[in-house]
């Protein structure tokens, strides 16, 4: 028999069965292979599960995962470990017991922040304020101090986003068609900018001749942009983001010479201040790529026109929808890359409106209705009116506090989706510690804490001992 926890791609669902009645071998892993395998035939091996929950290295991990238990008990610090594991295809179990170590634990902490930076784990924190607009898309108010009035603009949320990030179009693009990606920049902006300079004669093909982007106002130091009483709210704006906002591997539009056409750029360098071209010193080195017709462009801007503002964000633009309308790229070559894990975070999930905050999402999570999924099912955003659907490898990891009384309110139709993992206080970590020259094992002991309800046995933990176990 296989010892606990090890993985055996000819395992059944009646062995699992079996394996589950030992003592001490029940585990997140087992549950959900068991699960899996509940829906096939009984003959059916582990090796032969379908990619409704993904394999690596023969560790499988659900789509979607709560961690439960008590307030203290470490639920957020395994939520690192299950990141990492689920990234780099680890067994969780060996990236705990790595953390337990000081070396270790630096080596994994090191891990998750690259993975972080490198876009492939997100993270939020659910509230009661948290709503549909943070999460997946929404207007935010905009107040224009010229015109004295307030603007409504469209923000996608931070799943949304990150959804888009782990498709991974731009990175196939970026091997096959010389699309530049920089690894600090995981989910590149997309901008409109306007390069008609009245100092400079034809600035657009100076522009390209040289692999550039260049903005005016050259009688405006890059220093005095916030304090200037000569720009207007709406150019300060402009120049900020030239200056601040713009990154390496950002996408920028730009109206051409032929009113049918756009031209599109991605920036390849950070701001700097050129003496070399009076009338237009602001730069950034860019790299041209093909333009884009303005019919095949509209669509993915919601059916709108660029306006005469010199700069600002194409919100509604995802680099991957807008590489697919010039022909870059499309999603059956970002099928190998998609294939790579990536992981968002919801600590306190309990603790937002579940039902508001997800909306059409709570269909999407399913692993059967997800992108290129047997029962793939997309949504049309309401405010977008764009087509929406969660990659298949996007897992999504939770975090609940079951002394919290909102967990009672967890929408039953989240509930059946996710895998439920209990955290449970671990009192054997107090052996041997001492306060004051007592021994706090003992006393939990003497107590009858350990019997005690889990709540309050986490309670008298992190009371005693002023840390989470």
């Amino acid at each position: 028999m296989p010892a606990p926890n090890e993985y055996d791609p000819k395992i059944t669902a009646d062995m699992w069965e079996r394996l589950l009645r030992e003592p001490g071998f029940a585990s997140a892993n087992a549950l959900t292979t068991l699960r899996c395998l509940a829906n096939h035939p009984k003959g059916v091996t582990c090796a032969e599960l379908d990619d409704d929950e993904v394999a690596f290295e023969g560790v499988i991990y659900p789509k979607n995962m709560n961690l439960y238990g008590p307030p203290g008990t470490g639920k957020t610090y395994r939520a690192r470990a299950y990141a990492v594991a689920i990234c780099d295809g680890r067994r969780v179990e060996d990236v705990l017991g790595a953390m337990a170590d000081p070396d270790g634990f630096a080596e994994v902490a090191e891990r998750y922040d690259r993975l972080v930076a490198e876009g492939r784990v997100g993270f939020t924190t659910f509230h009661q304020s948290y709503g549909y607009e943070e999460f997946i898309e929404g207007l935010r108010p905009e107040y224009d101090e010229d015109k004295g009035v307030v603007t409504y603009l469209l923000r996608k949320g931070i799943f949304r986003d990150f959804c888009e990030a782990a498709e991974d179009v731009v990175a196939v693009a970026s091997a096959e068609d010389g699309v530049p990606r920089f690894p600090g920049n995981p989910r590149p902006r997309v901008w409109k900018m306007g390069l008609k300079t009245g100092g400079v004669n034809d600035p657009l093909e100076k522009c390209r001749k040289e692999g550039s982007l260049r903005m005016g106002w050259d009688d405006v130091s890059p220093d005095e942009v916030d304090d200037s009483k000569d720009l207007s709210d709406q150019n300060r704006r402009a120049i900020n983001a030239f200056q601040e906002e713009m990154q390496p591997g950002d996408f920028v539009v730009i109206p051409g010479a032929v009113s049918s056409r756009y031209d599109v750029a991605v920036v390849t360098g950070d701001f700097e201040w050129d003496e070399g071209m009076p009338g237009a010193r602001r730069r950034r080195t860019a790299q041209w790529l093909d333009g884009i017709a303005k019919n095949d462009f509209l669509p993915l801007n919601g059916g709108k026109a660029l306006t005469l503002q010199t700069v600002y964000e194409l919100t509604r633009v995802s680099p991957s929808k807008l590489l697919e309308a010039m022909g870059m790229s499309d999603e059956s070559k970002a099928s190998p890359q998609a294939s790579k894990p990536y992981v968002f975070v919801i600590d306190e999930i309990n603790r937002g409106n579940v039902s508001k905050v997800f909306g059409e999402l709570i269909t999407l999570l399913e692993p059967s209705k997800r992108k290129g999924a047997t029962e793939e099912i997309l949504a049309r955003l309401p405010y977008s009116g764009e087509m929406f659907g969660v990659p298949g490898n996007v897992h999504v990891l939770g975090t609940m506090n079951t002394a919290d009384r909102s967990i009672a309110l967890m929408d039953t139709a989240l509930r059946r989706r996710f895998e439920f993992v209990e955290v449970m206080p671990e009192p054997d970590l107090l052996a041997g510690i001492e306060v004051e020259g007592v021994d706090e094992y003992e006393r939990l002991k003497s107590w009858r804490v350990l019997t005690a309800p889990r709540e309050a046995e986490a309670y008298a933990l992190i009371y005693k001992t002023g840390r989470e176990v």
